[in-house]
């Protein structure tokens, strides 16, 4: 049985019990951890939350498939279509993937997961979740509180895409992450809006430029690479 566990510290605090949430692991910039997240999560089951690094509010779900599911989330045809009924997904058209942070709660055999979910769902209380049963939306009747906050987007054309496609990139971009390569030789600071583009640049393969990342180590006893958060 091969299952991995986040850790809940519990502590005491003037007769107050406090839970601690350590997840497996955490990406507090959702957009620019996006292609290493679906890496991480490939083929397996689990359980994951994001959290609105605004508010705090949080949504718990699961799936055999973590992947799968990360990629329909940054599908911004699929989540402008569920945000008339899911309020994660509306929370991340208005504010952007880069205001949210994913986690990774547990890993689980499938046939667990909605057991553990379930178990996640009362724990943690999380906001965004309309359905507080795992997996079954069966005989649940939206209230017209409900309703309101689902009322989303309803056209799916190509112009209306574009739009939200620029909506999430203006916002994404507020914390986008930069790489700035300090090049000894030449004494030039150059600033590159990602990784991919510093590397080609350079010529230089990316597993290197991570490697030497953000530690002050000469890479070829010339370049100094960093990363910064542009908010």
């Amino acid at each position: 049985m091969n299952i991995s566990f986040l850790i809940i510290m519990v502590i005491y605090v003037y007769g107050f019990i406090l839970f601690i949430i350590i997840p497996l692991l955490s990406y507090s910039n959702a957009d620019t951890a996006k292609e290493v997240i679906i890496k991480e999560v490939k083929g397996k089951a689990g359980i994951y939350r994001w959290i609105n690094n605004n508010n705090g509010k949080c949504y718990v779900g699961s799936c055999v498939d973590l992947s799968k599911r990360l990629y329909r989330y940054y599908s911004l045809a699929h989540i402008t279509q569920q945000s008339k009924f899911s309020l994660i997904c509306k929370a991340l058209l208005k504010r952007g993937y880069s205001s949210f942070t994913f986690e990774i709660l547990e890993y689980c055999n499938k046939e667990d997961v909605l057991i553990r979910e379930q178990y996640y769902l009362d724990l943690l209380k999380p906001e965004y979740n309309i359905l507080k049963i795992a997996g079954s939306p069966l005989g649940y009747k939206h209230t017209e509180e409900d309703k309101e906050k689902m009322r989303g987007p309803r056209s799916l054309n190509p112009e209306h895409l574009a739009k939200i496609r620029s909506h999430i990139s203006k916002l994404n971009a507020k914390r986008a992450i930069s790489f700035v390569v300090n090049d000894l030789e030449k004494k030039t600071l150059t600033e590159f809006s990602s990784l991919r583009a510093a590397a080609r640049e350079l010529h230089i393969a990316e597993v290197s430029i991570k490697k030497y990342l953000n530690n002050s180590k000469l890479f070829k006893n010339r370049y100094i690479f960093t990363s910064k958060v542009n908010k």
